[in-house]
């Protein structure tokens, strides 16, 4: 099929959503109302290989720009003072057994995008998602979660798993190896989610939980609006299309400047898709958006701000605005909407776990659950969840942690 009749096939599906909004289910989201694409053609990214970086100066990323007085607290009592010295002003990266003190501290965002080019010399260890890999579990209440030891994924961070109308299970993520977004969809003969399961006491798992049990599939996007498009979360819209919002990165990355969320409107089967015009929202900041629809008509994003989760609404779908609740308990968010209306948000928690709280009045103000959903292995993380239920009431989740110590760099970029 050619870009133009891609295009003109989205733009019939937006129309007819459109047309027949009194026919769909009562909560079923309409379908934003957008202008075509404009017919710009985004200049590709140039790339050119780090350069040496002269013993203590700092790196474009620097995690001690703005730290603290509670933080350099932290950082020199596990650190101690010769090494919280040599470690800030980048005369050597912090060991493996130093590194979890800064997530414990509350200093890195544990789904800081990166690209895949090695870092210069006196950098920061690069922790990008070349040295991530997706994992995958299992609740039947969404609080007490199994978790099974195979990653399903490798070289991929923040995960966003979905199940389409069609009933094809598919996750998508950013691919460290490609530097953009990837995708995997569950193969149709494989053993469902929802299927029943042995327990984990049988030693047993389900095939789901293997990664041969999924195949790579392959996205297209007409004008993508930045070099790299990241930090995926796709809302399935009912009767109608998909809907992916993502986080439009350029390179280098700044946390201190403004980032922009986009859309992208989708083919059912969840691999095409035509980005919306302009921006959703821009805050300085901000990656990795949730969006849920809510009873009420309205939407609701999540994003993340390094170690912490602020919250903006849209009447629409469209431009969303923020509404100045910030949840502190974490960042990476997923927001989930329960069966009975209240919403639940997930959320990457100091220490590397993943913690949740919840919401009853559409997420005006929220109470912290008790413990853990998922705790990271020791010298680990647990983080970047996100959450669908399953036709048989269960929960599945996707969520990230890193590779093995010692994992290869990525190839040279050609």
């Amino acid at each position: 099929m050619s870009k133009n009749s891609r295009v003109a096939l989205l733009s019939l599906l937006a129309a007819l959503v459109l047309a027949c909004g009194t026919q769909t289910a009562p909560n079923s989201p309409p379908a934003p109302v957008t202008a075509p694409p404009s017919p710009v053609i985004p200049t590709a990214p140039i790339k050119t290989p780090p350069q040496p970086l002269p013993s203590g100066e700092k790196p474009p990323f620097n995690p001690f720009e703005n730290l603290n007085a509670e933080q350099k607290d932290c950082l020199l009592k596990n650190w101690g003072e010769e090494a919280f010295q040599a470690i800030t002003s980048f005369q050597r990266p912090p060991t493996p057994q130093e590194e979890p003190a800064m997530q414990d501290c509350g200093l890195a965002a544990p789904s800081q995008p990166r690209t895949n080019e090695q870092p210069p010399q006196g950098a920061m260890p690069d922790q990008g998602p070349y040295y991530h890999q997706i994992m995958l579990a299992r609740s039947a209440d969404g609080l007490n979660w199994e978790t099974f030891p195979n990653p399903i994924r490798q070289h991929a961070s923040v995960p966003e798993i979905a199940l389409l109308e069609s009933g094809d299970l598919m996750i998508y993520f950013v691919d460290g190896a490609a530097d953009n977004l990837g995708a995997i969809r569950l193969r149709p003969e494989a053993f469902h989610p929802w299927d029943s399961i042995p327990p984990q006491s049988e030693g047993l798992p389900p095939a789901y939980y293997q990664p041969e049990a999924w195949e790579d599939v392959e996205l297209n996007f007409d004008y993508p609006p930045t070099q790299k498009m990241v930090d995926p979360d796709l809302v399935v819209i009912p009767n109608a299309v998909t809907r992916l919002f993502f986080f439009g990165a350029t390179h280098p990355i700044k946390l201190d400047d403004p980032h922009s969320i986009y859309s992208a409107m989708g083919t059912s089967d969840g691999t095409y898709f035509g980005v919306d015009m302009g921006e959703r929202i821009t805050l300085v900041g901000i990656t990795d958006p949730s969006v849920v629809y809510l009873p009420d008509g309205s939407w609701l994003m999540a994003l993340s701000r390094g170690m912490e989760t602020v919250l903006a609404r849209s009447e629409d779908g469209g431009s969303f605005t923020e509404n100045g609740v910030v949840v502190k308990s974490g960042g990476v968010p997923e927001l989930t909407v329960l069966p009975g209306g209240a919403l639940r948000l997930y959320v990457t928690a100091p220490g590397g776990r993943i913690a949740s709280l919840i919401s009853a009045d559409g997420g005006d103000t929220w109470r912290e659950e008790e413990g853990a959903r998922i705790k990271a292995q020791p010298g680990n993380i647990a983080a970047d969840p996100s959450v669908i239920q399953l036709p048989d009431g269960n929960w599945l989740m996707a969520w990230k942690q890193n590779m093995p110590s010692g994992t290869a760099p990525p190839p040279p970029s050609p």
